[in-house]
C-alpha cells in the first residue's frame, strides 16, 4: 500500500518544484504569490496533503494562518476533522470543527477549534480520564496557550480547505486507495506466510535409514548426530534417506502471481511504474506514457480536487497576507503548470524538434 501510494504522489507533486508552477496574471500579486510559496515550502505541503494523505485517508486539509507576521499553510489530519453540513446539500460545509486531545501537568483535555467564515472560535474541556467523556469548558490560558478564544479572519471563507482523493455525489469524505484492495493485500501475506513456513519447514528435514545410524548420548538416548527427526528403518539395511514432502509450492507461486496481477488491476496501477513488465521493452517516451495510460488517469482524478484545493488555499493565503501581513496588491486565483511527473526523454524531444525545424514549423 506504501509503495502505491508513494507512486500516485510521485507523479502528481513530484515534477511541480519550489514554486508548485503557480503564478499569478498580475506582477505584484504574483510577486506575493512567490513569497507565500517559498516561505511554506508548498511543494512538500501538498506532497503530503494531496499526495500521501488522500491516498491514505481519503481526505486530505489545508490550515491557513497568520505567524509571526507570516502566511502559513500547514497540513492538518484527517483524523482530527469533524465537518458540519447541511442536512439537504451534503457536500456544502456550515462549520470546519478541528479537534483533539492533548496533555498538560498530567491531565488530559480536549483542543477544539471551530472555524467559521471570518471567524475561528477556539476552546478547551478537560477529559475524564476513566470514561472519556468530555466535562466542563476551562480557560486556554490554563493550558499555556496564549491564542484568543474568538478570532476575526476578515476572510469571507473558511482557513480549513479540504482535499478528497476522489469523492461520489452522496459523501463528502473522500474515498482512499486501499480500501479495494485491502483483502488482496491480506490473502497475499497469508500465502507468502505460509510458503515461509513450507521452506522453514524443510531447511531441517527428517530422515530414516537403518537404526545403527544412532549413537547414544550421556543420558543413554539413542540420537542421530543431525538437526530434524529420525525414523529408525530395518528393512534390508537401508540406507539414511530424506522424508520429503510435496509442498506444492509451483502453485504457491502462481496464485501469488495471480494475486499481484489483480492488485496491479484493482489499484489501477502499470507493473511499468514498478519495471515489473513481463518482456523487458527500451521504449520511448511516448510508449512508456500510453503503458502508464491507466495509472496517468488515476493520478490526472487525483489532480481535479487538489488543483481545486490547493488554489483555493492560496487565494485565501494571499487575503490574509493583505489583510495582516501589510501586503498591497489585489489576490487572485493562481495558475498551476502541472507536470506528468515522468523523466524527459531527451532523445525523443530532440527528434521532434528536428523534424519541426525541417518542416518549417519551428525556427532554428
Amino acid at each position: 500500500c506504501k509503495v502505491l501510494t508513494l507512486l500516485c504522489a510521485d507523479l502528481l507533486c513530484g515534477e511541480q518544484g519550489n514554486n508548485f508552477g503557480a503564478s499569478c496574471v498580475d506582477e505584484k500579486a504574483n510577486e506575493g504569490l512567490q513569497e507565500i510559496l517559498t516561505a511554506n515550502h508548498l511543494n512538500i505541503t501538498a506532497y503530503e496533503v494531496s499526495g500521501i494523505a488522500a491516498s491514505m485517508r481519503g481526505d486530505g486539509l489545508y490550515k491557513v494562518k497568520v505567524e509571526g507576521g507570516k502566511v502559513r499553510i500547514y497540513p492538518q489530519p484527517a483524523t482530527n476533522w469533524f465537518p458540519l453540513v447541511e442536512q439537504d446539500n451534503v457536500k456544502k460545509v456550515i462549520k470546519h470543527i478541528l479537534a483533539w486531545e492533548e496533555e498538560y501537568n498530567g491531565k488530559k483535555y480536549l483542543r477544539k477549534e471551530t472555524h467559521e467564515k471570518g471567524l475561528v472560535i477556539s476552546e478547551a474541556f478537560v477529559l475524564d480520564d476513566k470514561e472519556g467523556k468530555i466535562l466542563n469548558n476551562v480557560d486556554l490560558k490554563t493550558l499555556g496557550i496564549k491564542v484568543p478564544e474568538i478570532e476575526e479572519t476578515k476572510v469571507d471563507d473558511f482557513l480549513i480547505v479540504h482535499n478528497p482523493n476522489w469523492t461520489i455525489d452522496s459523501e463528502l469524505y473522500g474515498l482512499d486507495d486501499y480500501e479495494d484492495i485491502d483483502t488482496l493485500v491480506y490473502e497475499l501475506c497469508i500465502m507468502l506466510s505460509r510458503n515461509s513456513m513450507v521452506l522453514a519447514k524443510h531447511t531441517d528435514p527428517n530422515m530414516c535409514g537403518d537404526p545403527s545410524c544412532l549413537q547414544q548420548d550421556d543420558d543413554g538416548n539413542y540420537v542421530l548426530p543431525i538437526g530434524g527427526t529420525f525414523f529408525p528403518y530395518q528393512q534390508g539395511g537401508a540406507k539414511p534417506e530424506y522424508l520429503t514432502w510435496d509442498g506444492k509450492l509451483d502453485a504457491a507461486e502462481k496464485h501469488i502471481d495471480r494475486l499481484l496481477e489483480l492488485l496491479f488491476y484493482i489499484s489501477e496501477t502499470s507493473p511499468a511504474a514498478f519495471g515489473l513488465d513481463k518482456h523487458a521493452i527500451a521504449e520511448s517516451g511516448a510508449a512508456l506514457k500510453k503503458r502508464l495510460i491507466r495509472t496517468l488517469a488515476k493520478v490526472n482524478r487525483k489532480k481535479l480536487y487538489a488543483d481545486m484545493a490547493i488554489k483555493k488555499a492560496l487565494l485565501i493565503a494571499q487575503m490574509l497576507d493583505v489583510e495582516f501581513c501589510g501586503a498591497k496588491y489585489e489576490p487572485e486565483v493562481p495558475n498551476i503548470d502541472w507536470q506528468d511527473g515522468l523523466p524527459d526523454d531527451e532523445m525523443e524531444q530532440a527528434t521532434i524538434v528536428g523534424r519541426r525545424v525541417e518542416d518549417g514549423t519551428l525556427s532554428q
